[in-house]
């Protein structure tokens, strides 16, 4: 419990230009848009089959803020998903469960995915597209109904 509170903590810390959202509206997309919904899951998907195979994925600008680029580098994803790995096990794949956009003072789209991991246990793939539609957040996170 102590390391799934610790992967939680680094991440959230890391990434918190999405985190900070008290005020922030909250719609359910009903028709998200497909070029999206395939860019997000295949990055993701990109992004855990690296780690799992013991590498890393190297975002580019074109596909994620410069803030991801530089911080979800190689000494980070292979940390993180070492401790992943011990809570949760191995990597298998993903299935989109819904998509959120967050609009404060700027827009977020919060695409939610079911992770299939080895232990079995309900796992959220999330990952957060900016305004200009890069990756802004990507965080693997106990499964909660509510965001």
């Amino acid at each position: 419990m102590r390391r799934l509170c610790l992967i939680i903590f680094l991440t959230a810390l890391l990434f918190s230009s999405c985190q900070n959202r008290n005020n922030a509206k909250k719609e359910l997309l009903v028709y998200p848009l497909e070029n999206h919904v395939e860019f997000v899951k295949n990055l993701s998907d990109k992004i855990l089959r690296a780690q799992r195979d013991g590498g890393y994925y190297k975002l580019s600008e074109t596909e994620a803020s410069l803030k991801m680029v530089t911080g979800l580098n190689e000494t980070l994803q292979k940390s993180s998903y070492a401790k992943i790995k011990n809570i949760f096990g191995n990597y298998k794949g993903l299935e989109l469960h819904s998509i959120e956009e967050i609009k404060k003072t700027q827009a977020y789209k919060i695409y939610r995915f079911k992770g299939d991991f080895e232990l079995g246990s309900e796992v959220e793939i999330r990952s957060v597209l900016d305004s200009e539609g890069k990756l802004a957040g990507f965080f693997i996170i106990p499964w909660k109904d509510k965001l």
